[in-house]
């Protein structure tokens, strides 16, 4: 028997009357194991004692091809780094959602749907599964398919492919595969009707002012070619902080402002992913030698929380706080919270920019350096 709850725990805040489900008195609730025993069909076709019939059939769903090329500075060794290809995925998924709202994609949506899926500019949440190495310096393709358009959110499915050329005939490898949920954040989330309760951080975040330009060594570079594309301030308790598992620091792009803007909601795929290994100190500290170790990413994803003041200018300094529990069995488990101050300066009042998590196995610097090897890492 369910206990019965007083009247005042079903009535909606707004005293708006909701209608609740019911029951008969003889309903079977059923367990956990009922509601997940499974029966394997022989054919794509349900049941005949279902009310549905005939043979399973999906919608036809919108769907583009991209072919990108992946250059070797934007690499962890040799594998492009898995940040930087969820901001191309990123960027595929917008270029997707333009076309889908010219005149010449998707004659079957109204115009004014057409124009709603061009606004959505922002990507809100990204999921990403890496699968196999993807190979730099070459070509590959990258399919975009919209598994949900809506006036307020679309989802999309994105993956990655690289042709392996050492097989006959050719086939094209899955290298990355996941979901990106765009939207326009100002026009979703109107503050007349949606509430907003924002947190202070957790942590004090060091001045800007109080931070120093960090010098990688040139192994580092080398190896993490990728780093160069970042300049680095860090506050004093930097190496303190790391031999916890935590990495504080400032960044802006390298070559600000000479040949680009500040920090866009596109460059986030690559930002929460663009950090020294915090497990790495961890694991000198306790005997595991400083050799090169490299850090493939298993999955991988981000949430936008903010937008810059002006998006054509975006975010000069953003504050990155990442920090591990520790390794595990070889797997190294990271959460990112990126923060900017109002002005894109680092100062002034700071607001969560955006969060990120990822899982990744701690390998030999060698495996990196391997060809693809079938499906192995």
């Amino acid at each position: 028997m369910y206990p019965q709850m007083p009247d005042t725990a079903t009535k909606p805040p707004s005293g708006a009357q909701i209608q609740l489900p019911t029951f008969p008195l003889d309903f079977h609730f059923s367990t956990l194991d009922e509601a997940c025993k499974l029966t394997i069909l022989p054919s794509p076709r349900p049941p005949s004692t279902y009310i549905t019939s005939g043979p399973l059939t999906l919608p036809h769903l919108p769907t583009a091809y991209f072919t990108a090329f992946l250059p070797k500075d934007w690499c962890i060794g040799f594998v492009p780094h898995g940040g930087y290809l969820s901001s191309l995925l990123t960027q595929a998924g917008l270029e997707f959602l333009r076309l889908l709202g010219t005149e010449s994609w998707g004659t079957t949506l109204t115009p004014s749907f057409r124009t709603t899926l061009s606004q959505h500019i922002h990507p809100l949440k990204l999921q990403m599964e890496f699968l196999r190495r993807a190979l730099s310096d070459s070509a590959c393709t990258i399919r975009v398919q919209a598994t949900k358009l809506g006036t307020s959110y679309s989802v999309l499915s994105l993956s990655l492919y690289q042709l392996v050329h050492s097989t006959t005939p050719l086939i094209h490898h899955e290298c990355c595969t996941g979901y990106i949920t765009y939207t326009n954040i100002p026009l979703s989330e109107p503050l007349d009707t949606n509430p907003t309760v924002l947190l202070p951080p957790e942590h004090p975040i060091p001045p800007l002012s109080h931070c120093t330009p960090a010098t990688p060594s040139r192994k580092t570079t080398l190896w993490r070619v990728c780093f160069t594309k970042i300049t680095y301030h860090i506050p004093p308790t930097f190496t303190q902080n790391r031999q916890l598992g935590i990495i504080e620091h400032w960044v802006r792009w390298a070559d600000y402002p000479q040949r680009r803007v500040g920090f866009l909601p596109r460059d986030m795929g690559f930002i929460c992913d663009m950090f020294s290994p915090p497990g790495e100190a961890l694991l000198v500290a306790n005997g595991y030698g400083n050799g090169t170790r490299w850090y493939p990413t298993l999955g991988y994803e981000f949430e936008l929380k903010s937008l810059p003041r002006d998006e054509e200018v975006g975010w000069e300094w953003l504050f990155m706080r990442v920090e591990t529990r520790g390794v595990r069995g070889g797997r190294l488990d990271v959460r990112v919270q990126v923060w900017g101050s109002e002005d894109g300066k680092g100062e002034g009042e700071m607001r969560l920019v955006a969060r990120g998590s990822q899982v990744c196995l701690v390998v030999p610097g060698e495996k990196n350096v391997k060809g693809r090897g079938g499906s192995k890492l």
